[in-house]
């Protein structure tokens, strides 16, 4: 048995948050356990729209400078491509621009040059020499193809189809459907080019793994109204929760030490800046606070994401920024576990979430948790969270005030979830008893 695990966008970004974390971790531990169990784990990329393997380890780089280097190119390259949208805002024009660079688009473009050169040096060094990121896969029958990464920005249905048509099932890990749900919180070009992916999704999956209950929920309310869509098979696959133990006590980042080793209590918010994560809201809530007199200090952790430009400047102009409010898009793990443990309690305000890993994480690591009262929130956490309404900034100010109050407010230490390791072996048991 093959399983052909789909890694290209967390290949070309170089991230290492949300998604990539997840896609790094099945790669990881499905690794381990196809030796034991004679499955071959096979981690490919599209790359101009060809699948090609890639070694494993391509995906856990031990060159610091060289994934930082990459890491900021993208960044770079993000920020161009936002400039470039809010001059031109035509569909057209921003589906071009926000193509991934395994599509065409203006980041393939861009890397063209660099591609003709790989391509050259590759034939001048004779066929007998390709390194296996090189070898271009044939599926065949009995293989499975899973994807658990954003194939949306790609297009991997046309080798699917073929594969599939060998005798090859596929399966695709669903994160969510956020943009179908809530558009208002997403960008209209991802909005058509995720309902697009998706039903092209549904036509050709053998096998669905949700995420979560509320995940695999939404898709079966999707699919109320289209009966002429043909439904895959869906399971729920809890993810996983791993976190590096700090080696050190002291913080590397400098001035997220300096915030955490205040006197003043320090409420954090981890996650991607974007209209869905309701920032909002939790900044207004604060400043209700601090009018009030409370002092208690604001810590945003997470990339600059879409839709987010009043956002940032509202950040970047605040009169509070660097005294109670702070933003972050730069902490490494090990920093983010030692943020987790000195911070008074994590705020979690989310308008809609396919998941939540920082809930996860803070709950794990005996942290008090303030979170928007949505199905998935609840799902994870259950009665070891304080909920509020998302949409109130009141609601939420009155929690933080209430939490103030007290003490000292431990966090819970009955709160279990699947590791890394159970959770790909959940996964490994399901793809397995699918495919006999």
């Amino acid at each position: 048995m093959r399983i052909f695990i789909d890694c290209t966008d967390t290949y070309f970004s170089g991230k290492n948050t949300g998604i990539q974390r997840v896609v790094r971790n099945f790669v990881f531990h499905l690794q381990r356990f196809g030796h034991s169990e004679k499955i071959e784990i096979i981690p490919f990329v599209f790359d101009n729209s060809l699948p090609r393997i890639i070694p494993g380890g391509a995906l856990f780089s031990d060159s610091p400078p060289r994934e930082s280097l990459r890491a900021r190119l993208n960044q770079a390259y993000l920020h161009f491509a936002r400039n470039l949208s809010r001059l031109l805002p035509f569909p057209a024009w921003q589906r071009f621009i926000s193509a991934h660079r395994s599509a065409f688009g203006l980041a393939w473009i861009l890397y063209l040059p660099l591609r003709l050169f790989l391509i050259l040096k590759t034939a001048l060094k004779g066929a007998n020499t390709a390194k296996p990121s090189d070898q271009i896969i044939i599926f065949g029958d009995g293989d499975v193809i899973f994807l658990p990464d954003a194939s949306w920005g790609y297009d991997p249905f046309p080798f699917l189809d073929r594969a599939k048509s060998s005798g090859s099932k596929i399966v695709f890990l669903i994160h969510d459907i956020i943009p179908i749900d809530h558009p208002e919180v997403c960008h209209v070009v991802h909005v058509a080019r995720f309902k697009s992916w998706f039903l092209q999704v549904l036509s050709t999956a053998d096998l669905l793994i949700c995420n979560s209950q509320f995940t695999a929920s939404c898709v079966s309310t999707f699919l109320i109204d289209r009966v002429a869509v043909t439904a895959p098979p869906r399971k729920v696959v809890q993810l996983g929760f791993d976190l590096p133990t700090p080696e050190n006590v002291r913080i590397g980042h400098r001035t997220l030490c300096r915030v955490l080793e205040s006197t003043m209590p320090v409420y954090i918010c981890v996650g991607s800046l974007e209209a869905r994560k309701n920032i909002q809201v939790l900044i207004t809530a604060f400043e209700i606070l601090w009018k009030t007199g409370h002092h208690a200090t604001l810590l945003l952790i997470g990339r600059e994401g879409w839709l987010c430009d009043d956002l940032i400047a509202r950040i970047k102009q605040h009169p509070q920024t660097g005294k109670m409010l702070y933003w972050f898009n730069d902490v490494n793990d090990r920093d983010l576990v030692n943020a987790y443990q000195r911070s008074s309690a994590l705020i979690f305000p989310s308008i809609v979430e396919g998941f939540g890993l920082p809930l996860v994480e803070a709950l794990s690591l005996g942290l008090p948790v303030i979170a928007s009262d949505i199905p998935p929130f609840r799902e994870i956490a259950g009665d070891h969270a304080i909920f509020f309404t998302a949409t109130d900034a009141q609601a939420l100010a009155n929690v933080v005030e209430a939490h103030l109050a007290l003490a000292s407010t431990p966090g819970t230490s009955s709160f279990s979830w699947p590791t890394w390791e159970e959770s790909t072996r959940n996964l490994l048991v399901t793809l397995k008893t699918f495919v006999d």
